[in-house]
């Protein structure tokens, strides 16, 4: 999970014009006109994996809140169910 990277390119993309993008919004919406979302590197591309990293960090906060004593299984655990399922999306 690379937190800093995600938010070093979306900052890239916001400094880049801030006028054009007051918003994430507006930044993901000229990407999809733009054709670029999938693009390697793209703000909409660093949005997904941050908002994917923070889901998993949230999950995995609320198993240790809820008494999870083993760190590294509840890490496996969490860690196989969210890569399998962002796996599976990206072979459809």
């Amino acid at each position: 999970m690379d937190f800093t990277g995600n938010i070093k390119k979306i900052h890239q993309k916001l400094s880049s014009d801030p006028g054009s993008f007051p918003t994430l919004q507006t930044i993901v919406l000229h990407e999809v006109q733009t054709g670029v979302t999938r693009v390697r590197n793209s703000a909409t591309e660093a949005l997904l994996w941050l908002k994917r990293g923070l889901k998993f960090l949230k999950e995995f906060l609320s198993l240790v809140n809820s008494g999870e004593r083993d760190i590294p299984g509840a890490l496996g655990k969490l860690a196989s169910q969210h890569w399998h399922t962002h796996t599976r999306l990206m072979v459809k």
